[in-house]
């Protein structure tokens, strides 16, 4: 089973509105329960996505909903860096893809790579930005891997590194 929690703010909760529908500020969206044996355990079972665009937080809300079908996930969603720290502080996450370039005064992805590496240095974080550069200074500060808002990248990588039991 997948539950997906998002962190809604601003304009961007208008358009998981259209999506899930409203909420208080979060919603849990769960898969239809599997056949009992058919689970596995993800190694990234609990996930932050911190991305201002909606339609590459679609398409990695896609990614990970078919990867992890028969396993048990929390994806955290922040559109912003004020949610992304608030979310932080409150799970325990496995595993962030971050995007560097945030359209907020708030700060950026470096510095929130900056505070979740300090505050949990074994996080692994998946750099996502479209600009090259940016994805370089993520590199250079603690990421792991270049997602580039690629699906193929991000497939590529949870194949290669938290992939099912029969794959």
């Amino acid at each position: 089973m997948i539950s997906f929690l998002l962190k809604i703010k601003e304009s961007f909760s208008d358009w998981l509105n259209s999506l899930y529908g409203e909420g208080p500020g979060f919603q849990v969206f769960c898969h239809p329960v599997l056949t009992p044996g058919q689970e596995w355990k993800a190694k990234f079972d609990t996930i932050l996505i911190v991305e201002d665009l909606p339609r590459y937080i679609a398409e990695m809300h896609n990614i990970l909903e078919n990867h992890y079908a028969d396993a048990k996930i929390t994806v955290g969603i922040a559109s912003c860096h004020s949610t992304a720290l608030e979310i932080f502080k409150e799970y325990n996450f496995s595993l962030a893809i971050l995007d560097f370039d945030l359209q907020d005064a708030e700060g950026d992805g470096l510095d929130l790579l900056e505070k979740f590496l300090l505050e949990k240095p074994n996080l692994p974080v998946l750099a996502n930005s479209g600009k090259p550069k940016s994805n370089k200074q993520l590199m250079k500060h603690g990421a792991l891997y270049i997602t580039a808002k690629k699906k193929e990248q991000l497939s590529a990588w949870l194949k290669a590194n938290d992939a099912p039991p029969h794959l």
